[in-house]
């Protein structure tokens, strides 16, 4: 039973991993070619404009490393997943949840928001079973 447990998580945070880096990818192309980069607005996140943008998409692209490095090797590209979802768990908790310019537009939003915080640290925690040895 421990190891469907151990699987189960471990396929999550792939998953998980993969799915924000895609979402994040997708906000900085759209920015990018719409070409006002300045309207783009994610208080979550503690940049602004154009420099939101490439952070979104270096966020994005390193995660989606991270995520297919864990997924589909065994070398030392694995261990740049726990690494990368204890990064993100801390902006999203901080952003969220201990940022001045963080507001909630009602009970929804604010709901919402804790369940995605809640998978991003379930992530970070479960991105540890990389550092096991698979069978």
């Amino acid at each position: 039973m421990r190891r469907i447990i151990e699987f189960a998580l471990r396929v999550y945070s792939y998953v998980f991993s993969i799915a924000s880096s895609l979402g994040l990818l997708g906000l900085a192309v759209v920015a990018k070619m719409s070409g006002d980069e300045g309207s783009l607005v994610v208080q979550a996140l503690p940049w602004k404009g154009a420099e939101l943008t490439n952070w979104l998409l270096i966020l994005g692209i390193a995660g989606l490393i991270a995520g297919a490095g864990a997924a589909f090797t065994k070398g030392p590209l694995r261990y740049i997943l726990p690494l990368w979802s204890i990064g993100f768990a801390y902006l999203m908790v901080k952003g969220n949840f201990m940022s001045a310019t963080k507001t909630f537009d009602g009970p929804t939003e604010f709901y919402q928001t804790v369940t995605y915080v809640v998978g991003v640290v379930v992530n970070a925690v479960a991105s540890f079973l990389q550092l096991k040895k698979r069978p």
